[in-house]
């Protein structure tokens, strides 16, 4: 009896992990590739990387070196199978990776320039809510 349940468990356990393989195997091949493009967002051209098709976005924002591929290539391509209802938007600041030119300048406002430049691309691309 104690064998029977062992080997109902473990058949439920298995079950589960076939039908979540499953679900992440369809839900990888309904995501189209990564797509990167440059857009014109008021006076800058902003380099984005897109991914996944969902109505909510999320800004993956690079450090002070990067860029949206250097620092974001994993999530880019694992983000959408596990955020299905999510955009994935890996971005270039402007003065920054292929959002060149202008080069960058380290002003003391340059956080609060990055952020309206943000704010303003990711409503350019249909997504007023985003984290």
């Amino acid at each position: 009896m104690q064998l029977l349940k062992l080997t109902s468990s473990a058949s439920k356990l298995l079950t589960g992990a076939t039908t979540g393989r499953a679900l992440i195997a369809r839900t990888l091949a309904s995501n189209p590739a990564p797509m990167e493009r440059l857009l014109q967002v008021g006076q800058q051209r902003i380099n984005i990387v897109e991914a996944g098709t969902g109505d909510r976005g999320v800004l993956l924002m690079p450090g002070a070196l990067g860029s949206a591929w250097t620092d974001f290539k994993p999530q880019i391509e694992q983000l959408p199978a596990l955020l299905p209802n999510h955009r994935i938007v890996a971005w270039d600041p402007p003065g920054y990776g292929k959002s060149r030119p202008p080069n960058k300048t380290f002003g003391l406002d340059f956080y609060e320039k990055d952020a309206e430049a943000a704010a303003q691309l990711m409503e350019a691309i249909g997504l007023k809510r985003f984290s």
